[in-house]
């Protein structure tokens, strides 16, 4: 491993309204072949702007080997203002030599004398490789490289690339590229970054581990975990230490948890969950801020909108009646809901997205699964300052102690919407709602008397892991 020229600190940069990512510490070392992998919108390219320079962190320290030169080709070179691709090339205080300029155009079949109002994607790009290579920089940082550029530009860079001395660090969805050139990984995932001795080939298998370790760790301590919720649900008597000493060592667990997994995880004594849901019937509660709720109407409407977006077509009025395998793959079968006929489309692959309602089409998923019936009541709408003091922050909360209970303010924060299992066997609607009620009013004794709007019942689906779907 090659000694340090430009690292960071406890890196942390705040991005709208929240850390787009916190406590990086990361390094570039003099001879480093570096690829920076992330999904898209992680922060990789605001990432190479820090290093670069071009934009200050929020906390964190830049440490640069002085005489350094970093030098970075951003995706999208700003051409304004500039009357040819050679003006752009030899701008700035920090212009690179004219000379070394006009070699690399002349290798790379740039005409730099081009005006940049009708120079082409292509053209632009080979005008900020000209540039960027010209400035002999220490540390190279390369925002997608390839994009615009035919096969024979990118062969050349490729090759300038590992004769060059200096380090470099590539974003690039040119695996090809990232596969050919690297030697070691920086990958940027959930507010964190982690780096490996490894090149883009190596990548995803060592990916594949990291996840693996995490689920194993994940699950030794979520099961953990989820004991201990149920057992802390039940009260915590402060006059037996040793109800004490478990509360301890629940903290501990969620301590020990990895950084990124710690901050979902806050558990609530009696007074805390006294100030999160005005309720006196819970002694303790766990807070997990990586879960949420969505309204179910606006998430599948977002999910059609999206595939529309990318050419899907949305067929409604027919059932899924089964899929059977062929030579080309599979076949599904549709069936009509109006007149009862039905078609056959032929695929590859079938991807069938079931809930509680799972039917003989599917007899893999049928058997391990169990449909329940889950209810739902609403209140009619309440005051405001009431709902906001019993449910502050419209928190969704749930209830492991009984069967399953969970309750949140509707989306437009005017009533409570109770929902759940008022017992194990089915009942009718109204049958549910007089549970759902007795239980709602002992939670919140507000509610006592307040009338109901709508009362109404579905299917969950409980699966071999012991959660509902």
């Amino acid at each position: 491993m090659s000694a340090p020229v430009l690292a960071y600190e406890d890196l942390g940069l705040i991005q709208g309204s929240g850390w787009l990512f916190r406590h990086l510490d990361l390094f570039v070392g003099e001879r480093d072949r570096l690829a920076l992998i992330g999904r898209n919108g992680a922060g990789k390219t605001t990432l190479l702007k820090l290093l670069s320079g071009k934009i200050d962190c929020d906390e964190g320290r830049r440490t640069i080997v002085p005489g350094t030169r970093v030098v970075m080709l951003e995706q999208d070179p700003d051409l304004t203002g500039f009357e040819t691709l050679r003006d752009f090339a030899l701008a700035g205080a920090d212009a690179p030599p004219s000379h070394e300029v006009d070699a690399i155009a002349d290798q790379i079949g740039l005409d730099l004398d081009r005006p940049a109002s009708t120079a082409s994607g292509g053209e632009r790009r080979r005008a900020a490789i000209a540039r960027a290579l010209a400035m002999e920089p220490d540390v190279l940082l390369l925002d997608e490289p390839t994009n615009h550029l035919d096969l024979a530009a990118i062969e050349w860079l490729e090759s300038w690339l590992s004769r060059y001395n200096g380090a470099f660090v590539a974003i690039s969805h040119d695996r090809t590229f990232l596969t050919r050139l690297t030697r070691s990984s920086l990958w940027l995932d959930r507010g964190t970054i982690r780096r490996a001795e490894i090149g883009f080939g190596g990548f995803e298998a060592w990916v594949d581990k990291v996840h693996d370790d995490e689920a194993r760790n994940a699950q030794r301590l979520d099961a953990r975990l989820k004991i201990e919720e149920h057992w802390l649900q039940r009260g915590v008597t402060g006059r037996r230490r040793r109800n004490q000493g478990r509360l301890s060592k629940l903290h501990e667990m969620r301590d020990r948890l990895a950084p990124e997994d710690r901050k979902n995880y806050e558990i609530l004594d009696e007074g805390q969950v006294r100030r999160a849901v005005k309720t006196d019937i819970y002694r303790g509660a766990m807070i997990r801020h990586d879960q949420g709720s969505i309204h179910p109407a606006k998430y599948v409407r977002a999910l059609a909108n999206r595939a529309r977006a990318l050419g899907v077509r949305i067929v409604t009025g027919w059932r899924f009646g089964g899929a059977r395998r062929i030579a080309e793959g599979h076949a599904a079968r549709l069936v009509n809901m109006q007149d009862g006929t039905s078609v056959d489309l032929r695929a590859e692959k079938i991807l069938l997205g079931v809930n509680g309602y799972a039917g003989p089409e599917v007899p893999w998923l049928r058997k391990r699964t169990i449909p329940v019936q889950s209810y739902m009541i609403a209140t009619e709408e309440m005051p405001f300052d009431l709902l906001e003091r019993l449910i502050p922050g419209n928190r969704m909360v749930g209830d492991t102690k009984h069967v399953l209970y969970y309750f949140r303010r509707s989306p437009d924060g005017k009533r409570i919407l109770f929902g759940g299992r008022a017992r194990f066997r089915n009942s009718t609607e109204e049958q549910g709602a007089v549970g759902l009620r007795r239980f709602m009013e002992h939670t919140f004794r507000e509610t006592r008397g307040v009338p109901l709007s709508h009362a109404w019942h579905g299917n969950v689906c409980f699966a071999l892991d012991f959660c509902s779907h």
